[in-house]
């Protein structure tokens, strides 16, 4: 009873007149706690328990990101099978999802106006999109039986995978940053960025921890500088490790929401923007991260080890860098896509007080010029053009293996963000879709790198007779999407990878 309790120190010695009270508000705190970790005991159950999905995640899988055993031939565009636009139209929304697979090789793609559920072949198979109609901006993730996302209100959701029913759906927040973020689902706990920073222009100044199976608060954290594009990995110890807009690299403990350490970037980096993330070698054991400096001319790779934090070496850049590197899974070597920022299309730059038809009539002319325009008096001092390249580093020393530079970017604006303006205006969708120069590169079982650019080319690039040069005759391949893509990768699954661009899904077989 409860005088065995007391006598053993395990219940709260209490004056006999507030025994009763305080006793069974300590008894209902504890049944909630139990409740509470029981409901997490069920989530981590169901979700390992579950059959393990080809893609569940946009990074791809726990200990492997961005890595697939699956390859594609050499010809790119002999293995296009299909595509999938928004059934209005190509420019009727911005596809801000990263491909995701089930373990029937049913596809997911999450646009700004809803979730599509297809199958292997391409067939709808069904739609969700959040009661706020706000725009879904966040990228999803599976975990056992259930996708989780999230949409600019903070609105955050799990659905059934298999028949698009809601299960939950909460809100914690007032909005997220309008920025591409990534919901994580790890071991029952969902972890989603809120906070929108104005002071930034996105991003998001907040973490949540949330149970999986009920949508429930476990924890929070509240972050000096906001996280663009957050994108939490796992090292395997309990922690998860993400990356804020200055290029400064944290842990922390996904259990709880304890920090475990911030390393920030030198000095001179501090106050610079970067919307590429963090990486991880296949053993948790180094994490790779970069930012620019304050112009974004250059920028730089770091590595850190993810026990205590530490910065190993550190490699400057001939150009920016906005994206995140993929680690070989021999964890010796990786790739980074590297590039310097592209802008808005010329018509959201002009001044407001310049009459709508001029400006209209600026918008035909800059896309019947194309990259001709920099050549003309004043709009070369705007338009600048953008170095892109391919860099693969040895991951102990940063020191450069090859590098393969694509076509300058001669443009002001990203592939399909001039084409598309106007229609998406039209739909009350977002103008634009903003990318940076490179979406996010996976690498396939014959170490073959396959990325996005700002040009629209998907480009699949190895160095296949080891000489530390790219011969882009022989070693590269390309497929034109017509639109750049967000941040996001490739998704593999046996025989088949999906890419999205900023308005078309593409998928190839093998």
């Amino acid at each position: 009873g409860r005088g065995g309790w007391l006598k053993l120190g395990l219940w709260p010695q209490l004056p006999p007149q507030k025994m009763a009270s305080s006793g069974g508000r300590h008894l209902a705190s504890c049944m909630a706690k139990l409740a509470a970790a029981a409901a997490l005991l069920v989530a981590t159950a169901r979700s390992e328990a579950a059959e393990e999905h080809y893609w569940p995640r946009a990074r791809g899988h726990h200990g492997r990101y961005f890595l697939t055993e699956e390859t594609l031939p050499r010809n790119l565009s002999s293995a296009f099978a299909w595509k999938f636009h928004h059934p209005e139209g190509r420019f009727r929304t911005v596809m801000r999802g990263n491909p995701l697979i089930d373990s029937k090789k049913n596809v997911f793609i999450s646009t700004e106006n809803g979730l599509f559920k297809l199958s292997s072949e391409g067939e709808w198979l069904w739609y969700y999109t959040v009661p706020t109609t706000a725009h879904m901006n966040i990228v999803p993730c599976m975990e056992g039986d259930a996708i989780f996302g999230m949409a600019r209100d903070s609105t955050t959701y799990s659905i059934d995978l298999e028949t698009g029913k809601e299960r939950w759906r909460v809100k914690y927040a007032e909005h997220v940053g309008g920025d591409t973020g990534y919901v994580e689902a790890h071991k029952g706990i969902l972890i989603t960025p809120v906070d929108n920073s104005f002071k930034h222009d996105g991003g998001n100044l907040r973490l949540l921890g949330l149970n999986t199976s009920t949508g429930s608060k476990l924890w929070e954290l509240k972050l000096d500088l906001p996280t663009w594009n957050f994108t939490p990995l796992f090292p395997g110890d309990g922690s998860f490790i993400f990356m804020d807009v200055s290029g400064g690299v944290y842990k922390v403990m996904y259990r709880d929401g304890k920090r475990v350490w911030h390393t920030k970037p030198p000095a001179w980096f501090e106050h610079s923007f970067t919307d590429g993330g963090v990486s991880l070698s296949p053993d948790g054991s180094m994490a790779f991260a970069c930012s620019n400096n304050h112009f974004d001319t250059e920028g730089a790779l770091r590595a850190y080890r993810t026990s205590d934090g530490a910065r190993l070496w550190d490699k400057m850049l001939p150009t920016g860098c906005t994206s995140w590197p993929v680690i070989a899974k021999t964890g010796d070597w990786g790739v980074l896509p590297a590039g310097h920022f592209v802008n808005k299309p010329l018509i959201l730059l002009l001044p407001k007080w310049m009459p709508g038809t001029v400006q209209a009539w600026l918008h035909r002319f800059s896309l019947y010029m194309g990259p001709d325009l920099r050549k003309l008096p004043l709009f070369n001092i705007v338009i600048r053009s953008v170095h892109t390249e391919l860099i693969s580093f040895d991951t102990k020393t940063g020191a450069t293996k090859w590098s393969f530079r694509t076509p300058d970017w001669q443009r002001l604006a990203a592939k399909g963000d001039e084409e598309g303006l106007f229609e998406r205006v039209w739909a009350g969708r977002s103008a634009i879709c903003l990318p940076t120069t490179w979406g996010t590169p996976t690498m396939s079982g014959d170490e073959t790198v396959y990325v996005g650019h700002v040009s629209g080319i998907l480009y699949a690039v190895k160095d296949h007779d080891g000489d530390g040069q790219i011969d882009p005759e022989t070693e590269v391949s390309t497929f034109d999407m017509d639109a750049a893509p967000l941040p996001n990768n490739p998704a593999w699954a046996p025989g088949m990878m999906a890419v999205a661009s900023c308005d078309t899904m593409f998928v190839f077989k093998s």
